[in-house]
């Protein structure tokens, strides 16, 4: 007769062992896959913002050098965001054309309803993947027409002055086009000038009241409280039909005294902020470690958070000379 065999079982301390292992892999392997996840992203972001700069040198090669502008009217158009006017050049030339037709009687109530139709069409190249501050959870703002990039209001002209993102007249005068002129215009060069850079689609309320907004703009704290508001490529209006909101772009604080305007360097709270947590005051760090930043040679670079002040100034103000220095700081 056979020897019967006796098979011995996994000890406690041999299981233990065992999901102890398991559970440092699947830790690995999650890490890898999100590490994957967030590098795609931004490389879809960075892709988006090469669009957005390709779509600007398209235009001003066949506009004689000319840029349209934050808000107004290009080339004896009606009044829209630098956005809009170039959606023909982002193969959205049925969009704007759209736009233009409800906007064709130039009056207020007409640019709004513009804004209100064809400027809420979502596109996918205005909004970063890695945009966590617009989940779905936020009421409405799944699928809206948001933008996660903040243009450069010194090369997309048509604000008098700096860091004025209210007063903007929803109907500037005819003749009076305010456009910057690509092939002139860059001081210190191509490669050392800002067109965009990446900035939450959902801000906290920096300055003034959000009252100062209409309801379809706002975005409702948990709390119930008016706590911070949508960022629309196509425009925000305001109460007050005839004026509209340049939130959608950016430029370098000039004023002294106010440490709250300085975009950079960026506060470890903007470094991958969640829902809500975007601030208007500052760009937005998407991924660790870097924002992603659209020059005007049309490369994407890549820049630390950490970069100072006076170096964001420095390539943000494309028409004033800037310390060479400075500039070879930017993506250090």
């Amino acid at each position: 007769m056979a020897d019967r065999v006796t098979r011995r079982g996994f000890t406690l301390i041999e299981l233990l062992v065992v999901i102890a292992i398991m559970a440092i892999l699947m830790g690995l392997l999650i890490g890898a896959v999100q590490k994957v996840r967030e590098t795609a992203n931004a490389m879809q972001s960075a892709n988006n913002l090469r669009n957005i700069g390709l779509a600007t040198t398209n235009c001003a090669t066949q506009n004689k050098g000319k840029v349209p502008p934050g808000w107004g009217r290009f080339r004896s158009s009606k009044p829209a965001t630098a956005f809009v006017h170039l959606l023909p050049y982002l193969d959205n030339d049925a969009i704007y054309k759209e736009y233009c037709s409800i906007a064709a009687p130039d009056t207020v109530a007409a640019i709004n309803n513009a804004i209100a139709g064809p400027g809420w069409t979502p596109l996918k190249v205005f909004i970063a993947p890695n945009d966590a501050t617009v989940p779905s959870s936020i009421p409405g703002a799944s699928g809206a027409a948001l933008t996660s990039y903040a243009i450069n209001m010194n090369v997309y002209l048509g604000v008098l002055e700096q860091w004025n993102y209210s007063n903007c007249s929803i109907l500037p005068p005819l003749g009076k086009e305010t456009t910057f002129n690509f092939d002139k215009g860059f001081v210190n060069g191509v490669s050392n000038s800002l067109l965009a850079i990446e900035q939450a689609s959902v801000c906290n309320w920096a300055v003034g009241t959000i009252n100062q907004l209409p309801i379809w703009a706002q975005v409702q704290s948990p709390g119930g409280n008016g706590g911070y508001y949508r960022r629309w490529y196509g425009g925000t209006t305001q109460v007050n039909p005839a004026l509209i909101r340049m939130d959608y772009s950016i430029t370098a604080n000039t004023q002294t005294g106010k440490p709250e305007w300085d975009p950079m360097p960026v506060p470890s709270s903007q470094r991958k902020p969640p829902e809500g947590k975007g601030d208007l005051a500052y760009v937005t760090a998407f991924q660790n470690g870097s924002i992603n930043a659209l020059m005007a040679d049309g490369g994407v670079r890549g820049i630390s958070p950490n970069v100072g002040h006076d170096v964001f100034k420095a390539v943000v103000l494309v028409s004033t000379q800037a310390n060479s220095s400075l500039l070879s700081q930017w993506d250090d």
